[in-house]
């Protein structure tokens, strides 16, 4: 999402967006890094937020996610 201002320093947003399969109603999280952590925590809250949980998650091929790298 950029650049933004957080106290008295500039940061990079970055956002999560998520969306059950059966709902258009989207819940949206936003992070000031991508660590593993960060990234984890971030589908959680955001199927919390939804009220639901499917029994698989697809998302983008992000580094954090994936188990194996690229071959």
């Amino acid at each position: 999402l950029g650049l933004w201002p957080l106290g008295e320093r500039t940061v990079a947003l970055y956002g999560m967006v998520a969306g059950l399969g059966y709902s258009r109603r989207p819940a949206i999280r936003f992070a000031t890094d991508l660590t593993r952590q960060t990234t984890l925590e971030k589908p959680s809250w955001c199927l919390h937020h939804l009220g639901g949980a499917p029994r698989e998650v697809l998302t983008a091929r992000d580094p954090a996610l994936l188990c194996e790298p690229d071959g």
